[in-house]
């Protein structure tokens, strides 16, 4: 996918498929309203080729606002199985207060 470029933020998304057969979106930079389009587009697709499963990696993930957290929740809600791996504190605490830690889970 290409590079959002913005004023306010950069986000690279790339995608791959691990050996479950998952999806992984590999998440770099800032995830928020001017970025998060990008994303759920992504994600919409994946919902409609009814993949088994999608793993947000967000090894590289250096902000999310609640923009991003709810593309994270809308895959959620429209696949078999989400997962985070590696949110940083900064994510997990957006998640945490938001109330979705038991939803959106490592």
């Amino acid at each position: 996918m290409d590079e959002l470029n913005d004023d306010r933020a950069i986000l690279t998304v790339t995608q791959t498929v691990d050996e479950s057969g998952f999806v992984v979106l590999g998440l770099r930079g800032e995830l928020d309203f001017s970025t998060s389009a990008e994303v759920r587009d992504a994600v919409s697709r994946l919902v409609e080729a009814q993949v088994p499963g999608l793993i947000f990696d967000l090894t590289e993930l250096s902000f999310s606002d609640s923009s991003g957290i709810s593309v994270m929740l809308f895959a959620h809600n429209n696949l078999p199985d989400v997962r985070l791996r590696h949110p940083s504190s900064i994510v997990e605490r957006a998640i945490q207060t938001m109330g979705l830690a038991e939803v959106l889970q490592s």
